[in-house]
């Protein structure tokens, strides 16, 4: 594994993490992680990734590597991930690997990242690839666990507004994140739209224009991305992206008692789907 520093306009840094990065001419794989979670989770499924690809790691804003910490005096959304993290990330990786394809895969947020970067900068990436990701739109759950999700994410945004930031640990869900962070997060939850603060992309309509290889692996045991939210939030896609979903039943025979975040742990089954996706 090699590093990479990235800088920002905005003076922020970051580190990338490289795996099997020899071979210039392969296909990129870049793990963006789920809320709160750092690169170093990724790193044993980047490691089996990397026989076939270069694959890279990277903490989201605010965490890990990042050299920027959420308070109630530092504060970023949607915004700022995409157009100062991912699309540095994006652009320092291109100018070394020029002959690769590049992938986004995420993970829970990071995967709607991911979608959100790929409707804003259409065609500078081939593919996604999302693992346990779905839209937070509480339709995509049923029964009373639609209200929990809805009532949730909504008393998250209000702690946030409230202290200008969110302690997670204090709440028992998440790190410590930004107070537009969690803005933008529970107002999609309860609109289904994505519409990022101080930014005045449209960023529906551009998701209804994408058109990109996508691959989604869902889980029966995850319940924090069910199968209905993951198709909510490809189904924002032109409808003639191809789009591959996966949803694995517990009896599916690669699934290794996966849910939301096991699938990291033991991930030769999601390895698997992805090498056959991608070759």
């Amino acid at each position: 594994m090699k590093k990479i520093e990235l800088l920002n306009s905005d003076g922020s840094t970051n580190q990338l993490q490289v795996f099997g990065g020899e071979e210039k001419d392969r296909p990129v794989i870049v793990i963006l992680p789920a809320m709160a979670v750092k690169s170093t989770y990724y790193h044993s499924i980047a490691k089996i990734l990397s026989q076939d690809f270069i694959v890279v790691t990277m903490d989201l804003r605010g965490h890990g590597e990042s050299s920027i910490r959420p308070s109630a005096k530092v504060d970023f959304g949607y915004k700022e991930m995409i157009e100062l993290d991912i699309k540095t990330m994006v652009s320092r990786l291109q100018m070394t690997y020029s002959r690769s394809k590049f992938y986004l895969m995420g993970h829970s947020l990071g995967g709607q990242m991911a979608c959100l970067f790929a409707a804003k900068y259409e065609g500078l990436i081939d593919g996604i690839i999302l693992v346990g990701c779905g839209s937070v739109y509480y339709k995509g759950w049923e029964g009373a666990s639609k209200f929990k999700t809805l009532l949730g994410a909504q008393f998250i945004g209000f702690i946030g507004k409230t202290l200008g930031y969110y302690p997670g640990k204090t709440f028992g869900f998440g790190g410590t994140e930004a107070k537009t962070v969690v803005i933008d997060w529970s107002n999609q939850s309860r609109t289904g739209k994505y519409v990022v603060s101080n930014d005045p992309f449209d960023y529906e309509t551009a998701l209804g224009k994408l058109k990109i290889n996508t691959l989604a692996i869902s889980f029966e045991a995850d319940d924090m991305a069910p199968e209905k939210a993951v198709e909510n939030l490809y189904l924002k896609f032109n409808p003639t992206s191809p789009i591959k979903h996966i949803h694995m039943r517990d009896n599916h025979p690669l699934n290794d008692n996966y849910d939301h975040y096991s699938w990291t742990k033991r991930p030769v089954g999601v390895v698997k789907l992805i090498k056959e996706w991608i070759g």
